[in-house]
């Protein structure tokens, strides 16, 4: 899969995937771009944690990337939880077509800090490469 395609999972910051996709474009050297479709966290959130299951959105950011036939990486801005992890930054499928992370952890007013675009956009990029 030679492109890597970015997808919002709910409301993300204005411009952020636009920037994601310019910086992973030159980091990686593949071609990345990002789809107008927005995916719907709601089914993913567990009332009891007040969280979001990032184990339920990847099948369908699994399935976006087989109908696409690229590598498919989606943004959220909600708070990830992931097996028996308290939260999770992002996961990604094993060698697979799919991943995603959440801007929710890498603001820094989660720390009790203002806010800072430039460092939370350092930060998604960071993430954006891991997974």
């Amino acid at each position: 899969m030679a492109e890597l395609v970015l997808i919002e999972i709910g409301s993300v910051p204005s411009g952020l995937s636009e920037g994601l996709a310019t910086f992973l474009t030159e980091a990686t050297r593949l071609p990345c771009r990002r789809l107008d479709e927005v995916i719907a966290p709601a089914p993913a959130y567990d009332v009891e944690r007040g969280q979001y299951d990032s184990r339920r959105l990847l099948p369908v950011l699994r399935e976006r990337a087989q109908g696409l036939e690229a590598t498919v990486l989606g943004i959220a801005d909600v708070d990830l939880y992931s097996a028996m992890f308290t939260f999770v930054f992002g996961e990604a499928l094993l060698a697979g077509p799919a991943g995603l992370f959440s801007l929710h952890r890498l603001r820094p007013e989660q720390y009790g800090l203002p806010p800072d675009d430039a460092l939370l956009m350092s930060r998604a990029r960071r993430e954006a490469l891991h997974e």
